[in-house]
């Protein structure tokens, strides 16, 4: 009986451990919802929502997350924030994020729209620089290739200094 206990008890643990875990990519059909962060492999920053000071409205950012005051370095929606805590931001299958602001998925909050071709892409990942990039496959290579996406010769994603960035793309295997 006692062994048990302590199974269920070693169980209840590991599972409450195990969705404590944080990821630095989001997958393409996947989401990131209030609550969830995507937190960059060395910790350095965090993506999700977050509320300024006293106000209710949401946004969607990228911040430093080993400060304890939070210091948010990039807002996808600054312009249109989110009323509630229904928002989302998504992956569809062309890899193009889109943040919505309620669950009828209508009308979107924000998009960056990339021209790839459907399935190009498989994930967005948050770099230790700040960066969001995608991480993009060809069909040609079965390895994943990263590649800063640019369009129109500057660079979508936030960085930590706020400044747009002309960059030709990055190809490489891994």
């Amino acid at each position: 009986m006692e062994a048990e206990k302590l199974f269920l008890l070693f169980s209840l643990i590991i599972l409450q451990l195990s969705s404590c875990t944080s990821q630095d990519s989001l997958k393409t059909n996947h989401t990131v919802k209030e609550g969830d962060l995507l937190i960059s492999k060395g910790n350095n920053f965090a993506l999700g929502f977050f509320c300024p000071g006293s106000s209710s409205n949401r946004y969607l950012g990228i911040w430093y997350h080993k400060i304890p005051e939070q210091t948010v370095v990039w807002v996808a929606n600054r312009n249109d924030p989110i009323i509630g805590s229904s928002g989302f931001l998504f992956t569809n299958q062309y890899g193009n994020l889109v943040l919505y602001g309620n669950d009828d998925q209508k009308l979107p909050v924000w998009s960056k729209n990339v021209p790839v071709e459907e399935n190009d892409i498989c994930a967005a990942q948050l770099l230790d620089s700040g960066n969001l990039i995608l991480v993009r496959k060809r069909t040609n290579c079965d390895i994943l290739e990263f590649g800063t996406i640019k369009y129109q010769n500057k660079l979508w994603c936030g960085s930590p200094t706020g400044t747009i960035q002309s960059l030709v793309p990055l190809d490489f295997c891994l």
